[in-house]
């Protein structure tokens, strides 16, 4: 599909179908149609007819969100879960916020950072609106994040339930995306109640989930110490004997059950150091490291050294980790 153009004829084909499905009173199909429609072209339209062919819209957008949650994962999900979030920020009614708290018990890890950004839609704000923040965007297929979309109204007692339901999560325990996610909610709308969930989140291993909670906590009126934490995993790569001196290297680290990997490069210090981020071995159990790769750039001199090294993953360590390479010429 890439390059070819043919996405710019997707939102007229599936705008089509749904009014044909319309046309033919079909309205159960058009209200299923309309939560597979791309809402790039008219997110609010797809909204109307979704509450206009349907009882109870609320009920639909939870029962995909759930199909999404305990279902197979594919490539779309993110994006898919997305899409029916915006949906159910843009309904009305108090239920909302206890169907999110009923769906985050069952959502998968990953899933818990959008959760948390969709219930903090809920949270009252002290400050003025900014410019643009009451527009409703949506992205290609509702892109990842829920940025752009205003929730409708809601009572206080359910802005009340959002923020205790949303307190009630900060731990160390949390997977670091999803406690930084949670301690940006109170960041940018700072509230009382929330500076004993902050303070707990202080204690995350991940530096990143605990500078955002201390910002959170600072921009309240709050001194916030933040722990010794564990700094980026460092690599002292010798080669033949001699510091891989400011060069570049190359890393991957592979992890979880199927072969999944991020990867990038870093310049080597005077002393051979490559660093690579702590945060990606601290979420062990959600996804667990199975090793890292450290290699040469895949373009190299004729007197360059080729090498790719296999290490397991890291101790809960700030020693340094000697790589030592041995070559010979070819």
């Amino acid at each position: 599909m890439c390059g070819t153009g043919s996405e710019y004829f997707e939102v007229p084909q599936s705008r089509l179908l749904v009014m044909a499905l319309a046309a033919d009173q079909r309205w159960t199909e058009a209200a299923g149609a309309v939560l597979a429609v791309m809402p790039s072209a008219d997110a609010e339209g797809s909204l109307r007819v979704l509450e206009a062919c349907v009882p109870d819209p609320l009920k639909v957008v939870v029962g995909g969100l759930a199909y999404f949650d305990l279902g197979p994962q594919g490539f779309l999900t993110p994006r898919l879960r997305a899409t029916l979030l915006g949906f159910l920020l843009r309904l009305s009614g108090d239920g909302r916020v206890q169907a999110l708290c009923d769906l985050v018990a069952h959502a998968p890890v990953e899933a818990l950072p959008l959760y948390f950004m969709a219930l903090g839609k809920f949270v009252p704000s002290s400050a003025a609106p900014g410019p643009g923040e009451n527009v409703v965007r949506y992205e290609r297929w509702g892109g990842r994040n829920l940025d752009g979309i205003t929730a409708r109204p809601a009572s206080v007692a359910a802005q009340k339930q959002a923020i205790d339901f949303l307190c009630s999560w900060a731990s160390p325990d949390l997977p670091i995306e999803a406690a930084t996610r949670l301690a940006e909610v109170f960041h940018a709308k700072p509230q009382p109640e929330a500076l004993p969930a902050l303070r707990r989140l202080l204690d995350h291993p991940s530096l990143t989930g605990a500078q955002e909670a201390a910002a959170a906590l600072e921009s309240a009126g709050e001194k916030a110490a933040i722990p010794p934490k564990l700094g980026p995993v460092r690599y002292r790569i010798e080669v033949d004997g001699k510091p891989y001196a400011t060069r570049r290297v190359e890393w991957i680290v592979s992890w979880g059950t199927t072969n999944m990997w991020t990867s990038s490069g870093e310049t080597t210090d005077p002393q051979g150091i490559a660093q690579v981020p702590r945060d990606i071995f601290l979420d062990k159990s959600s996804r667990p490291i199975k090793g890292v790769t450290l290699s040469s750039p895949a373009r190299v001199g004729l007197e360059d050294a080729l090498f790719s090294v296999q290490w397991p993953p890291p101790p809960d360590s700030d020693d340094v980790i000697l790589v030592s390479v041995k070559t010979k010429p070819l």
